[in-house]
């Protein structure tokens, strides 16, 4: 059973186990172990042609259930998301989205754990930065890390250090730091938290890399050439990464498939739940022309 740390807001202090969780509280409020029972959710995000923005909680996330909230479509939680090119989620409700003049705007979902209509700069956005439409693709990788594949392949690092209320504070604001290069043989990128960085080639290859670097933006990597570990994966019209190593692909008549690596925190291993095709785990979903997903919450069970 994995144990996390209580982030801020959750709790009076201490850890909590996932599934029959133990709260550790300070002696300063209360003595004592308090139980409580919470479930994990994924968030999943999908935005519709015409600029509406759905939401989902993916509550077979772990083993690639169909279990949902919000399954039957999701919940319409806002629109005019079309004016962006490029759109995902980041930290804690945080999205990202980058317009055609390479505007950077941020808003924080509010509502993630619910789906509610509830937004922090709902209305437009924050801009926080300028200047990315120099890259082809730009892609979330963790606690607050932004990459950037600019058209000669060349791979950059940023850190938002505003993530939570919407400032334009950087690390490597100006330009980013370059942190590798060859990039550009890859059609989609997406990363798989904590430095786990996956590209899918044309024919359908993917290939996994391991960005030791990514806390602090310095080139080091494990598989810096990278590790092919699948292929097959141009049968998708859109891919993108969940939690831990979590994958979800789209195929051409809306079929939601789910994959997990389990070699995505290690060295490249060939190691995957349901990797000859994964398992569906939704329908309906050529209706969005961007998805992503979120940050995992804890969602209470009463008992």
């Amino acid at each position: 059973m994995a144990c996390f740390r209580a982030q801020e807001g959750c709790s009076p202090g201490g850890i909590f186990e996932v599934g029959a969780i133990e709260w550790e509280f300070s002696p300063i409020i209360q003595e004592g172990i308090h139980k409580m029972h919470y479930n994990p959710v994924l968030p999943l995000y999908g935005i519709k042609s015409n600029g509406d923005l759905h939401w989902y909680g993916h509550d077979g996330w772990e083993e690639g259930t169909a279990d949902w909230f919000g399954g039957a479509g999701g919940y319409r939680i806002g629109d005019g998301w079309d004016m962006y090119d490029t759109v995902f989620g980041g930290r804690r409700g945080a999205i990202y989205g980058i317009k055609p003049n390479g505007d950077m705007h941020w808003y924080r979902h509010d509502g993630r754990e619910n789906g509610a209509v509830l937004w922090t700069a709902g209305s437009g956005g924050n801009q926080i930065g300028e200047g990315w439409d120099m890259y082809d693709t730009v892609f979330y990788g963790g606690d607050s890390v932004i990459y950037g594949i600019k058209p000669n392949g060349d791979l950059h690092w940023y850190l938002h250090e505003g993530w939570e209320e919407g400032t334009a504070d950087w690390i490597a604001g100006a330009g980013g730091n370059k942190i590798g290069e060859g990039w550009g043989i890859y059609d989609t990128v997406f990363c798989g938290e904590a430095g786990a960085i996956f590209g899918i080639k044309p024919n359908g290859d993917m290939y996994w890399y391991h960005h030791d670097g990514w806390s602090d933006g310095t080139a080091r990597w494990t598989a810096g050439e990278g590790l092919k570990i699948s292929g097959g994966w141009d049968i998708y019209n859109s891919v993108f990464g969940g939690y831990e190593g979590h994958i979800y692909g789209i195929k051409p008549n809306g079929d939601l498939q789910w994959y997990a690596y389990r070699g995505w925190q290690g060295e490249g291993d060939i190691k995957w739940t349901a990797g000859e095709g994964g398992l569906k785990v939704a329908s309906g979903w050529d209706v969005y022309d961007t998805a992503f997903t979120g940050q995992l919450y804890y969602l209470p069970i009463e008992e």
